[in-house]
This record gives structure tokens, sequence and C-alpha cells, in this order.
């Protein structure tokens, strides 16, 4: 069933990889925004693990927002900008028939 979309109250930024050109038309590496657009959002998971001697604490958060053209191939390789946090998405599934979409992400808690 789609949301209600006065939930979608939170903005978020997804972004690109891949080349851009500086104002001397050399390629650089970086990320692109793509769309900035309402979202709900709502925590999934929060975990802390032990790895190399260092505490690093996760969230995994989930984003549902309107379906744009632009974000029609939209898949784990982008990013999402949130609460001055930067996601990486995990999953991004297609709710009805273009009426949104799901986007399972996560990010680093302790920074």
């Amino acid at each position: 069933m789609p949301q209600d979309p006065g939930a979608r109250n939170r903005r978020i930024v997804i972004e690109r990889h891949g080349i851009t050109y500086d104002q001397w038309n050399r390629p650089t590496e970086g990320w692109s925004p793509v769309v900035t657009a309402w979202s709900s959002w709502r925590r999934a998971t929060a975990n802390e693990r032990l790895a190399s001697g260092q505490v690093g604490a996760q969230v995994t958060d989930i984003f549902e927002l309107s379906w744009f053209p632009e974000i029609s191939d939209l898949d784990p390789k982008d990013r999402l900008s949130f609460d001055g946090k930067t996601y990486d998405m995990i999953e991004v599934t297609e709710v009805g028939a273009r009426e949104g979409l799901l986007i399972r992400a996560s990010a680093r808690a302790d920074t």
C-alpha cells in the first residue's frame, strides 16, 4: 500500500559517482547530486561491532520517496545524504507501478 505523501517530511539528496569536468575541462572523479527529494525516514537497525580493535557503530535506515524519472535506474552503487550523514545504499525497491521507491541504506553512526 502506498505511503501517505504527507509523511514524506525529510529532505534527502541522491548522489551518483562519475566523471565531472572542472573549469579547465580536466576530468575529475566524484559524486554529483542527481535529485533532491522529500522522503519519509525510519530507523531499521543500529548496531555496534568490534573490528581490528576499533569500535564502529552502524545504522540502517529506510527511506521512502516518490518515483522520479531521474532515479528510475537507481541502484546500490549510488548513495544518499540525509541529516549530515552519507548513506551507502543496500537495496532499492520500486513501490507499486512507478509510485515510489523504498531505499534501505546504511551509514556510520559514529562520525
